[in-house]
């Protein structure tokens, strides 16, 4: 993985840029050792645009993640004893038998189907409950290592080893029921050997003391937490039940549950943004710029919400105001690449073609690079007379869009702004073939044949111009011309 990642983007990155920022979420001043929150961002966040904002600069993926990586380390070393009780209780509750959950609470769905409901499940207060099987199966785990231990079964040390390492692994992040399954999975087969020394002490009528002193004491402390971590977060079940229904298009629907959400958490990031999402597909505008407008508020460094305002806003008819809050939405995002896409458009839509290269190129650069983004990046650079660039860009979107007439034609003028007459021609051709009735492409073609010396050619589509649009002037001058 590591490396391919450095043949594509020749940048030393083993796995992907994240576990930097995953590292500081595990280890800074507001972590509960559990919680997939960034310091003053909360759940959501941009950390690749941070990091650049913070630098000044554009950064590569390892320096992204080097960048977070320092920060978490600078606060290990700058407060040790806050550091060692964080390790120490994500040590601790990776060992209990409590899901903790990363984005979804596990046990809301399981509650929701008839077999989970019985076989995983947590009974009890916050502080003292049974977690079904996490906490027996952990507890067999450790009491059936312990039992191994005692045997002197050495072939066993290779899965100790992983253990230790696995779970270090976890904890030097932050514990999540997710990123310790292998974990509980290599403790299957120590639980399986607890069992059978269970076993043999049945069948030999031997004595079961050193196995309940092994086993109960795990058991109780798999099923306490004192830091009564609580897998409820009702806000959050509520987003993601509207989102749910978002996607499918059930808007009512999804609109419910966004302010069930609001009336549990209203400072909750994204569902005001959603909520906007859902009222500007209703076309209730006002409604929604209420909405993104308070989602900015408490989430001012989104750039989604400054995003869809700019949509709006456009909607509106407000170009110059999608145009600011579209600035804000990459200045905020810098790696946004369909704002920077929607702004390099609407500064087309002004003419300002030398600001729309620079953002459609952003975009490109983004590995945004459908035909739409293609053909206005291609007319930037058409209209700034790049006509090398502008080419590249036209042929590259039609790979794409194979039979797309104004791709054709836009390639054509391009390659006529640099003089090259029959490739301009052969583009003009195919646009004409696409659709019989095109003015412009006929009239143009006509004046590359002019050019060409051919004025029998340029005759026709010159009078071809003029019956499909009578009024066309330069086309009857043309025909005069050439007559």
């Amino acid at each position: 993985c590591g490396v391919r990642n450095y043949a594509v983007g020749k940048d030393l990155v083993l796995v992907n840029y994240s576990g930097g920022v995953n590292f500081y979420i595990g280890n800074n001043e507001e972590s509960d050792g559990v919680s997939a929150v960034l310091p003053g961002y909360g759940n959501d966040w941009d950390e690749y645009s941070v990091a650049e904002r913070a630098e000044g600069r554009e950064l590569k993926p390892s320096e992204v993640s080097r960048y977070w990586m320092l920060k978490g380390f600078r606060f290990m070393v700058q407060h040790p004893l806050r550091s060692a009780l964080l390790m120490l209780k994500k040590w601790y509750l990776l060992l209990n038998g409590k899901e903790i959950s990363n984005n979804q609470n596990i046990y809301r769905f399981a509650d929701n189907t008839h077999l989970l409901r019985w076989l995983l499940f947590l009974r009890g207060s916050r502080f003292l409950f049974f977690a079904f099987p996490s906490s027996v199966l952990i507890a067999l785990g450790i009491s059936g290592m312990l039992l191994s231990l005692a045997s002197k079964r050495r072939k066993a040390l290779i899965l100790y080893l992983f253990l230790a390492i696995f779970g270090f692994s976890v904890v030097l992040f932050f514990t999540s029921s997710r990123y310790r399954m292998p974990f509980i999975g290599f403790l299957i087969p120590f639980a399986a050997f607890s069992l059978y020394s269970l076993w043999n002490a049945f069948k030999k009528k031997g004595r079961f003391g050193m196995w309940l002193f092994l086993f109960l004491p795990f058991l109780i402390l798999c099923n306490i937490d004192p830091y009564r971590i609580s897998m409820r977060n009702e806000a959050l079940e509520y987003y993601n039940l509207g989102n749910a229904y978002f996607r499918q298009g059930d808007l009512q629907k999804a609109e419910a549950y966004y302010e069930r959400a609001i009336e549990e958490n209203p400072y909750f990031p994204r569902v005001h943004l959603n909520l906007g999402a859902v009222r500007f597909k209703e076309q209730r505008f006002e409604d929604a710029e209420s909405a993104y407008l308070f989602e900015i508020r408490i989430n001012p460094h989104d750039g989604r919400a400054y995003h869809n305002l700019a949509v709006l806003y456009e909607q509106e008819g407000l170009v110059q105001d999608a145009i600011s809050f579209e600035q804000d939405a990459v200045r905020y995002m810098p790696r946004f690449a369909e704002a920077q896409r929607n702004l390099g458009r609407l500064h087309i839509k002004i003419e300002q073609f030398d600001s729309a290269a620079v953002h459609l190129e952003r975009a490109y650069a983004l590995h945004m690079r459908d035909a739409r983004t293609l053909s206005l990046l291609g007319l930037a650079h058409l209209r700034t007379n790049n006509f090398d660039r502008s080419i590249l860009l036209y042929l590259e979107a039609l790979k794409l869009e194979k039979n797309d007439r104004f791709l054709e034609y836009n390639c054509a003028v391009a390659y006529v702004g640099k003089g090259e007459l029959e490739q301009a021609k052969h583009h003009l051709l195919q646009a004409v073939r696409l659709q019989r009735d095109f003015t412009e492409a006929h009239f143009n073609l006509g004046m590359v044949y002019l050019q060409l010396g051919d004025e029998k050619n340029a005759r026709i589509h010159f009078t071809e111009a003029l019956h499909l649009q009578p009024d066309f002037n330069e086309a009857k001058k043309m025909i005069e011309k050439t007559q």
